[in-house]
């Protein structure tokens, strides 16, 4: 009679910790397919699936998106590193840079002993580009930013 008893005692206690065991599972599966695709998950509606391979399907399908988003990813870090690149170029080398070396170059004219004259029109363009050098390249640099906001949506 004892025997017995203990037979069906540990039996129950077989079931219980089976039990508890599929509640795990029931729940870690509940939380993997959180964000699964509506794909993946009517595929498998049908038949229990594997662990094991539901899994891996899972990580294809991440990777999957990943990869797909992967050269727009690209495309924008380009376009962040030629809008910043571009900017300093026009805004520092072309405008800045530019504008004093032609300042520079009048001045020097002046020196030679042919005495030319200084080109006015020459100075002031110049003067116009040194003034407007950061606003060139500020509104380069925006330019790109925007663009790569327009790819982004």
């Amino acid at each position: 009679m004892f025997e017995k008893l203990k037979e069906k005692i540990k039996e129950r206690w077989q079931l219980e910790k089976l039990a508890s065991r599929i509640e795990r599972s029931r729940k870690k599966l509940k939380k993997l397919t959180k964000n699964i695709p509506n794909e993946a998950l009517n595929e498998t509606s049908n038949s229990i699936p594997d662990p094991h391979e539901f899994a891996i399907k899972i990580k294809k399908m991440r990777r999957n998106r990943l990869y797909s988003k992967l050269p727009l990813v690209l495309i924008r870090t380009l376009l962040i590193i030629t809008g910043i690149v571009l900017g300093f170029y026009l805004g520092g080398y072309i405008c800045f840079y530019g504008g004093i070396v032609g300042i520079i170059s009048q001045l020097k004219l002046l020196g030679t002993a042919a005495a030319v004259s200084i080109d006015a029109g020459i100075v002031a363009w110049c003067i116009v580009k040194i003034i407007f050098a950061g606003f060139v390249g500020s509104m380069t640099i925006t330019f790109f930013m925007l663009l790569n906001k327009a790819f982004s949506e």
